[in-house]
């Protein structure tokens, strides 16, 4: 039997079997591609970090380029795989569709917002319980929309004192000077979590106890956080002020609750190179009573520090105060003077 292979044959072949020979390798790379996604360690809500900008304050380049910078810095943990700055600016009307897709979505840990009463949505009026309509500032809009995902920074449920009762169940003392991380519990919390969450990152016992170290540096940069923030709060660098959020039922009815829902990053010049990252705009006269319009200005932006991922993956929450204490390092005139 003639079995070689020569030109005519070769040719009549690929006449032939050619769609054969596609969907063949077609077939080929979505089978690779399926292994590699299913191997592949999916990045759960608290290994996640995204920072919004919202509506009526503007971002220069340096907020695209913060995920490289955090990155740099070593802001967050080790368990930080992916850090997203996002402008819902930038899509101009479906800005409220975005953030609201993402938050429901379980994604969003802290969101830049005006709480100045300069930089009002006057497109927006809101009723209080005596009656009153105002326009709100972008805060007070944010709030009324989102409160639930809102985590507010004092108080019995408060970010703060649930944070000093994480510390708490690993120093006992954390305020302490010479206070010492509970080792075997940090292990012992560390090897269950894992376990329940099936880290694909953790398989073999020397991962295990490389992620160990990792975790007793991740709760010690956590003491070190709020230690720090309270010292930036007590010189005045930043201030966790209340706000007041009204609604109503179907029937008309205004109620109002008021809590600590945000940080303002700039109460007063000390953090005006804020505006360097994120701003709005006003009209300002100078001292000759000249009107000069569109200055740029970070006056009154505050952070509100997001709750979405609940208590699935509460034990992550605390990343948000090194963003806090990175911007106040990076912005303050009186550290960096």
């Amino acid at each position: 039997m003639d079995a070689r292979i020569t030109k005519k044959r070769l040719n009549l072949l690929l006449s032939y079997d050619w769609l054969k020979m596609i969907a063949l390798i077609v077939a080929a790379i979505v089978l690779w591609s399926l292994i590699f996604t299913t191997a592949a360690t999916r990045i759960t809500p608290a290994q996640q970090f995204t920072i919004f900008n919202y509506s009526g304050t503007h971002v220069t380049t340096l907020f695209d380029d913060l995920d490289g910078a955090l990155k740099k810095k070593n802001v967050f943990s080790y368990d930080i795989l992916n850090i997203t700055p996002m402008d819902a600016t930038a899509g101009q009307e479906q800005a409220e569709t975005l953030i609201q897709t993402r938050l429901m979505t379980n994604e969003g840990d802290a969101l830049f917002v005006s709480g100045d009463e300069r930089n009002k949505n006057s497109s927006v009026s809101y009723t209080d319980e005596q009656g009153n309509t105002f326009s709100p500032t972008y805060l007070q809009q944010f709030l009324t929309m989102y409160t639930p995902y809102a985590k507010p920074i004092y108080g019995e449920d408060g970010y703060i004192s649930e944070m000093e009762a994480f510390l708490g169940e690993y120093y006992g003392d954390f305020r302490a000077e010479n206070a010492s991380i509970n080792k075997e519990k940090v292990e012992e919390v560390f090897r269950a979590r894992i376990k329940k969450q099936k880290d694909k990152r953790f398989k073999k016992e020397k991962k295990i106890k490389a992620g160990i170290q990792s975790e007793i540096e991740r709760i010690e940069k956590y003491r070190d956080s709020l230690l720090k923030f309270e010292s930036y709060v007590a010189a005045n660098y930043v201030s966790v002020v209340e706000t007041t959020v009204y609604s109503s039922d179907y029937d008309g009815n205004v109620t109002s609750k008021t809590a600590s829902y945000s940080i303002n990053l700039c109460p007063n010049q000390y953090m005006e190179n804020l505006k360097e990252l994120v701003y709005y705009t006003v009209s300002e006269k100078d001292a000759e009573g000249v009107t000069h319009d569109n200055v740029y200005t970070a006056q009154n932006i505050h952070l509100v520090l997001l709750d979405t991922a609940k208590s699935n993956y509460a034990y992550s929450l605390y990343e948000s105060l090194s963003l806090v204490n990175y911007l106040v390092e990076r912005y303050c005139s009186a550290l960096n003077s």
